[in-house]
């Protein structure tokens, strides 16, 4: 039954919090996590799963970019793991424009791209069935400048678009 579900989604939920965004194997099914097969479009470009479109930052090509977008979550995190240059100049490149990490223009990027990830119904009915349980993030550093997605930003989002029921 549904409630049942709920019950399980919500017990599996606070077991495991957000899975760590450094794993190096596929996560699949209703698992919340950037590794989730939630496909989404964005300014024109479809995007497997959040991790995909998050490794595409790292390339300063467009169509290496929309490659990498449509790229299973590992697959584009396994080819991203190699470009870390972008933690030395503070610049990541999307649809061939170079935007800094830490400005307004990528923190804009990142809102537009959580927006449109809210439009799968797979994953809106996801957030939703988690309910009021406090969402948690982790991974290695949570700081701005050595993760592409920092903790806040992932979950702050969220939990705002949570709040939009």
């Amino acid at each position: 039954s549904r409630t049942d579900v709920e019950k399980l989604t919500r017990a599996i939920f606070k077991m495991t919090y957000w899975i760590d965004r450094n794993l190096s194997v596929e996560i699949t099914g209703q698992s919340p996590s950037v590794f989730s097969k939630f496909s989404f479009t964005v300014d024109g470009i479809h995007c497997m799963s959040m991790e995909s479109f998050l490794q595409s930052l790292k390339f300063k090509n467009a169509e290496k970019q929309k490659s990498v977008c449509d790229m299973p979550p590992a697959q584009a995190r396994k080819l991203g793991t190699r470009k870390n240059w972008w933690k030395r100049t503070g610049n990541l490149w999307w649809k061939g424009n170079k935007i800094k990490r830490s400005g307004s223009e990528y923190q804009a990027l990142l809102d537009r791209v959580f927006s449109e990830l809210y439009q799968n119904s797979e994953f809106k009915n996801m957030l939703m069935d988690c309910g009021n349980i406090e969402i948690l993030h982790t991974a290695d550093d949570h700081h701005a400048q050595e993760v592409i997605l920092s903790e806040d930003e992932f979950v702050s989002r969220l939990v705002g678009l949570r709040k939009l029921r």
